[in-house]
Protein backbone atom coordinates (compact mmCIF):
# COMPACT_ATOMS: atom_id res chain seq x y z
CA UNK A 1 0.00 0.00 0.00
CA UNK A 2 2.22 3.32 1.03
CA UNK A 3 5.82 2.58 1.93
CA UNK A 4 6.92 2.81 5.32
CA UNK A 5 8.48 5.85 6.55
CA UNK A 6 8.30 5.88 10.29
CA UNK A 7 10.21 3.12 12.96
CA UNK A 8 7.35 3.06 14.88
CA UNK A 9 3.90 1.05 14.38
CA UNK A 10 0.39 2.41 13.96
CA UNK A 11 -2.40 1.94 16.87
CA UNK A 12 -5.18 -0.33 15.53
CA UNK A 13 -7.17 3.27 14.41
CA UNK A 14 -4.42 5.46 12.92
CA UNK A 15 -3.51 2.69 10.47
CA UNK A 16 -7.37 2.98 9.74
CA UNK A 17 -7.18 6.91 9.51
CA UNK A 18 -4.04 5.87 6.97
CA UNK A 19 -5.64 3.30 4.71
CA UNK A 20 -8.64 5.65 4.01
CA UNK A 21 -6.79 8.60 3.66
CA UNK A 22 -4.67 6.23 0.59
CA UNK A 23 -8.37 4.94 -0.44
CA UNK A 24 -9.16 8.81 -0.79
CA UNK A 25 -6.29 9.75 -2.76
CA UNK A 26 -6.90 6.59 -4.70
CA UNK A 27 -10.42 7.42 -5.24
CA UNK A 28 -9.38 11.14 -6.50
CA UNK A 29 -6.93 9.69 -8.72
CA UNK A 30 -3.93 11.67 -7.28
CA UNK A 31 -0.79 10.34 -7.69
CA UNK A 32 0.51 11.96 -4.23
CA UNK A 33 -0.88 11.21 -0.82
CA UNK A 34 -0.80 14.48 0.84
CA UNK A 35 -1.63 15.98 4.40
CA UNK A 36 -5.19 16.73 3.17
CA UNK A 37 -6.08 12.89 2.28
CA UNK A 38 -4.30 12.34 5.88
CA UNK A 39 -7.23 14.97 7.55
CA UNK A 40 -9.62 13.03 5.64
CA UNK A 41 -8.50 9.92 6.89
CA UNK A 42 -8.90 11.24 10.63
CA UNK A 43 -11.67 12.62 10.20
CA UNK A 44 -13.36 9.43 8.73
CA UNK A 45 -11.43 7.47 12.40
CA UNK A 46 -14.23 9.45 14.19
CA UNK A 47 -14.18 7.44 17.40
CA UNK A 48 -10.73 8.03 18.10
CA UNK A 49 -8.94 11.00 20.08
CA UNK A 50 -8.06 13.03 16.60
CA UNK A 51 -11.75 12.19 15.08
CA UNK A 52 -13.25 13.51 18.38
CA UNK A 53 -11.46 16.23 18.46
CA UNK A 54 -11.94 17.46 15.10
CA UNK A 55 -15.90 17.03 15.30
CA UNK A 56 -15.78 19.56 18.34
CA UNK A 57 -13.99 21.96 16.59
CA UNK A 58 -16.64 21.81 13.98
CA UNK A 59 -15.20 19.94 11.11
CA UNK A 60 -17.35 17.58 9.25
CA UNK A 61 -16.03 14.88 6.94
CA UNK A 62 -18.33 15.50 3.91
CA UNK A 63 -18.07 19.80 3.87
CA UNK A 64 -14.34 18.98 4.43
CA UNK A 65 -14.22 16.17 1.07
CA UNK A 66 -15.75 18.57 -1.32
CA UNK A 67 -13.82 21.20 -0.30
CA UNK A 68 -10.37 19.27 -0.84
CA UNK A 69 -11.92 18.01 -4.04
CA UNK A 70 -11.84 21.59 -5.17
CA UNK A 71 -8.59 22.14 -3.98
CA UNK A 72 -6.28 20.75 -6.91
CA UNK A 73 -3.04 21.06 -5.35
CA UNK A 74 -1.64 17.39 -6.48
CA UNK A 75 -1.42 16.05 -10.10
CA UNK A 76 -5.09 14.47 -10.88
CA UNK A 77 -4.58 11.48 -13.06
CA UNK A 78 -7.89 9.47 -14.21
CA UNK A 79 -6.19 6.45 -14.56
CA UNK A 80 -5.94 3.86 -11.65
CA UNK A 81 -2.76 5.19 -9.46
CA UNK A 82 -1.05 3.83 -6.68
CA UNK A 83 -0.25 7.07 -5.07
CA UNK A 84 3.10 8.31 -2.90
CA UNK A 85 3.46 9.70 0.31
CA UNK A 86 4.14 13.79 -0.85
CA UNK A 87 7.18 15.47 1.15
CA UNK A 88 4.51 17.44 3.37
CA UNK A 89 3.07 13.77 4.53
CA UNK A 90 6.64 12.44 5.07
CA UNK A 91 7.21 15.41 7.15
CA UNK A 92 3.89 14.94 9.10
CA UNK A 93 4.86 10.99 9.94
CA UNK A 94 7.81 12.06 10.97
CA UNK A 95 6.43 14.78 13.37
CA UNK A 96 4.25 12.25 14.78
CA UNK A 97 7.06 9.99 15.40
CA UNK A 98 8.84 12.77 17.50
CA UNK A 99 5.26 13.32 19.06
CA UNK A 100 4.96 9.73 20.20
CA UNK A 101 8.35 9.10 21.15
CA UNK A 102 8.19 12.18 23.22
CA UNK A 103 5.05 10.91 25.47
CA UNK A 104 7.19 7.52 25.77
CA UNK A 105 4.63 6.04 23.51
CA UNK A 106 5.52 2.99 21.74
CA UNK A 107 3.12 3.10 18.50
CA UNK A 108 1.78 6.30 16.41
CA UNK A 109 -1.88 7.53 17.44
CA UNK A 110 -4.52 10.04 15.59
CA UNK A 111 -3.63 12.21 18.40
CA UNK A 112 0.36 12.13 17.18
CA UNK A 113 -0.99 12.37 13.48
CA UNK A 114 -3.45 15.57 14.22
CA UNK A 115 -0.56 17.06 16.53
CA UNK A 116 1.77 16.82 13.89
CA UNK A 117 -0.63 17.60 10.76
CA UNK A 118 -0.69 21.43 12.59
CA UNK A 119 2.69 21.69 12.80
CA UNK A 120 3.61 20.99 8.50
CA UNK A 121 3.53 24.29 7.20
CA UNK A 122 3.51 23.43 3.95
CA UNK A 123 0.69 21.01 3.79
CA UNK A 124 -2.50 21.18 2.24
CA UNK A 125 -4.31 20.01 5.54
CA UNK A 126 -3.52 23.25 7.58
CA UNK A 127 -4.74 25.37 4.69
CA UNK A 128 -8.29 23.55 5.23
CA UNK A 129 -8.32 23.94 9.36
CA UNK A 130 -7.79 27.30 8.39
CA UNK A 131 -10.17 27.59 6.06
CA UNK A 132 -12.76 26.38 8.75
CA UNK A 133 -11.77 29.00 11.00
CA UNK A 134 -9.42 26.79 12.62
CA UNK A 135 -5.99 27.36 14.52
CA UNK A 136 -3.16 24.89 15.27
CA UNK A 137 -3.54 26.50 18.63
CA UNK A 138 -6.84 25.29 19.09
CA UNK A 139 -5.99 21.68 18.29
CA UNK A 140 -2.92 22.01 20.51
CA UNK A 141 -5.49 22.72 23.35
CA UNK A 142 -6.65 19.48 23.20
CA UNK A 143 -2.59 17.73 23.36
CA UNK A 144 -3.54 16.03 26.69
CA UNK A 145 -6.39 14.26 25.19
CA UNK A 146 -5.09 13.85 22.00
CA UNK A 147 -1.64 12.12 23.30
CA UNK A 148 -3.37 10.28 26.00
CA UNK A 149 -6.99 9.94 24.89
CA UNK A 150 -6.05 6.60 22.74
CA UNK A 151 -6.77 6.06 19.09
Amino acid sequence: MMEQVNLLPFTPEAEAAMRFAYQEAVRLHHQELGTKHILLGLMAARESAAGKVLYRLGLELEPTRRMEERLKHTAELKEPVKPELNQPARELLDTAVKEAREAGQQQISTGHLLLALTQVENGVALDTLRHFEITPEQVQAYRQELLYGGG
